[in-house]
């Protein structure tokens, strides 16, 4: 298996939006063949994230067995606590009716995390 080169590979997805369809379709193509070769595919390589340590918590936060706080009570202690755009605000609300609909998927938890550790590190 080959492992995939990050800064060889965003310059050839860069290259899929230049004017010449040569250019493009060449870059398609080596895409698709470093992707074969490292026996990947493209849901593996946008879903994975690379492993990172998980931040210490330093007791500002509450924890449980899964990871961390129970995504509801997230979402209010965001939408309370920090001064949001109407856009996350309205976004955070559609969580919550995800969650209510059983529709509040990984990917949707995995931001919701990010952007409250983005958010506790802008008050840091």
């Amino acid at each position: 298996m080959t492992e995939l080169d990050r800064t060889d590979f965003i310059r050839l997805l860069n290259q899929l939006g230049e004017s010449d369809d040569a250019r493009v379709i060449a870059a398609a193509r080596e895409i698709d063949q470093r992707l074969k070769a490292a026996s990947t595919t493209w849901e593996t390589l946008l879903t994975s994230a690379p492993a990172r340590p998980a931040p210490a918590n330093d007791g500002s936060r509450p924890t449980s067995a899964a990871d961390g706080e129970d995504d509801t009570v997230l979402i209010d202690r965001l939408l309370a606590n920090y001064s949001l755009s109407d856009d996350t605000r309205d976004m955070l609300a559609g969580f919550k009716d995800d969650i209510a609909h059983g529709e509040f998927t990984p990917s949707d938890r995995a931001y919701l995390r990010s952007l409250r550790d983005r958010l506790d590190k802008l008050r840091a």
